[in-house]
């Protein structure tokens, strides 16, 4: 008799309504781990020391507030490489490039994202105290007092900067992104100054050396024609020559050598060589003879003019100041609550579920 062998099937296949079943029935252990779950949520959502952002507004400045920063804007002195040129001064003349409102807030935006500006602001007793009341070394606690300064410059579609100050307290929050600001804007002002004075100081003393060099210039040629008219005077006094006399036959005209000149400048004779000499040596005190010298004389006297209002600078503009904000940041109290239920929940059923499992398999067993 052959044997009725039939396969078996292993039940695999989940029955939802036993497992729906299941959860009702153990629902206590479900609401007991939602409860537990949002029992501790709410306590550190609440018990939770608050964090504030307090932020500050920058926009670049107008052109009347980097107006000062433009004076030598425009100006035109000599390039330092053409200043032995005897040609006439504007042939070589520069721009003098002025700085904009661009520049200038650029140069806030660097300084703001500095780490130079971050030491100076900790500094301070109050902000030292404050991120650092354990005096721990700097490596210790600098990632997150720099962290609690944020600094976002513009974008695309942006043209301000934002100062964002991260702290427990909304008031000290407030507090520390103004004066940060206020650091920053003054620091920039400085460096914008400090720039403004070193072009001028450089464009001075670029016009005085090129007045020294062309003066220098203008008395060596005079003493080089000189030297070749006394040189010939004494040639002319030893031949006898006083009055001119003809040079055709003396000199085809291409002077190409300097024997050929000094037959030429000695059959002047040596009155008219001497007339020569004493105009040369008159030509040589006037110095308004130098080629340039007035509009050079005139730049310098214009730079040393020139005069610098600091108070008129702006590189940026407070368009808001911080306040105090109303509420925090972190911890976000409706969120975590939120959170904490849907998880003690998950957690209430992944519990029940495995309970259920379990006891279903001690059962079969």
């Amino acid at each position: 008799m052959v044997d009725d062998v039939r396969p078996a099937y292993a039940d695999d296949e989940i029955d939802l309504f036993e497992l729906i079943e299941t959860l009702w029935q153990q629902k206590v252990w479900i609401v007991l781990f939602t409860v537990i779950a949002a029992v501790g949520g709410g306590s550190y959502a609440f018990l939770a020391t608050p964090t504030y952002e307090a932020t500050v507004r920058l926009l670049p400045p107008s052109s009347k507030d980097v107006a000062e920063l433009n004076k030598l804007g425009g100006v035109k002195y000599l390039d330092s490489a053409n200043a032995n040129a005897n040609a006439n001064a504007n042939a070589n003349a520069i721009m003098v490039p002025g700085i904009g409102s661009a520049g200038a807030f650029a140069t806030t935006n660097e300084i703001l994202q500095s780490s130079a500006l971050r030491r100076q602001f900790l500094a301070e007793a109050d902000v030292s105290s404050y991120f650092n009341p354990e005096n721990l070394p700097l490596a210790r606690f600098w990632k997150g007092y720099s962290e609690a300064i944020v600094v976002s410059v513009p974008g695309k579609n942006s043209i301000t900067t934002d100062i964002k100050v991260i702290a427990d307290d909304p008031v000290v929050a407030a507090d520390f992104a103004n004066r940060y600001a206020v650091m920053a804007i003054d620091l920039a002002r400085n460096r914008l100054i400090s720039d403004f004075t070193e072009q001028l100081r450089q464009q001075l003393a670029q016009v005085e050396a090129t007045i020294g060099s062309r003066r220098s210039t203008f008395e060596a040629e005079i003493d080089m024609e000189l030297s070749k008219l006394r040189e010939a005077r004494m040639i002319a006094e030893a031949v006898g020559i006083e009055q001119e006399r003809d040079t055709a036959v003396v000199v085809d005209g291409s002077e190409r050598l300097m024997v050929d000149e000094l037959r030429r400048l000695y059959r002047l004779g040596t009155v008219a060589i001497d007339a020569e000499i004493k105009a040369l040596e008159l030509r040589k005190k006037n110095l308004s003879l130098v080629p340039g010298l007035l509009d050079l004389q005139q730049q310098g006297a214009f730079l040393k003019s020139v005069s610098l209002d600091e108070s008129k600078l702006q590189p940026a503009i407070v368009d808001m100041e911080a306040l105090p904000p109303a509420s925090p940041i972190k911890p976000k109290k409706a969120l975590i609550l939120a959170l904490s239920i849907v998880l003690g929940g998950m957690v209430g059923v992944l519990f029940v579920l495995i309970r259920s499992a379990v006891r279903k398999r001690k059962a079969n067993q």
